[in-house]
């Protein structure tokens, strides 16, 4: 008895150690926002940077970047991009996503990053919050004037936002 149990001992120590799942080490590092404080219905590009840490057990592979609300279930996706490839550890991608609100306001928003293991499958979610705010912009206007005097007349103009003449007046 005493020789089978040590057989299976010396048969089981030359057997190849079983690695543990190696395991994907990602996050999101920062999210870029331009312009910072758009109009309504102004195209604002979030630009999320997606890292697989150096320390990485495994590559990872990005299935979608979306950009959302940040909280409740069901609510829409504001825009995506999808099928980004791999990364390696150690690697970085950027991911530009662009969408324009129609309404001023505040808005808590939320980066959502879907990957995977490229080795096991394993499923990976990041997720980062960002905050917008979409201001109402007042119409601006240029007044040009020559350098005028009391009771000399004087030519000036008034222009819009578009550069259009909207006025013009002679003073005295």
């Amino acid at each position: 008895m005493r020789r089978l149990v040590v057989a299976a001992l010396i048969v089981l120590a030359a057997l190849p150690a079983m690695a543990a799942g190696a395991q994907v080490n990602a996050s999101i590092t920062g999210v870029t926002v331009s312009p910072q404080s758009p109009a309504p219905n102004e195209s604002v590009t979030f630009t999320p940077t997606v890292r697989n840490l150096q320390g990485s057990g495994d590559a990872m592979v990005i299935e979608r970047v979306e950009l959302r609300p940040s909280k409740g279930q069901g609510l829409p996706v504001y825009t995506r991009a999808q099928n980004l490839g791999t990364l390696s550890p150690g690697a970085e991608i950027t991911v530009p996503l662009t969408h324009a609100f129609e309404e001023p306001g505040t808005r808590d928003l939320r980066i959502h990053v879907d990957a995977r293991n490229a080795n096991t499958g394993e499923s990976i979610q990041l997720r980062y919050p960002v905050s917008l705010s979409v201001q109402e912009r007042h119409p601006q206007i240029d007044v040009q004037t020559n350098d005028s005097v009391a009771g000399v007349a004087s030519n000036g103009s008034v222009r819009g936002p578009t550069g259009s003449t909207r006025a013009s007046r002679t003073s005295r």
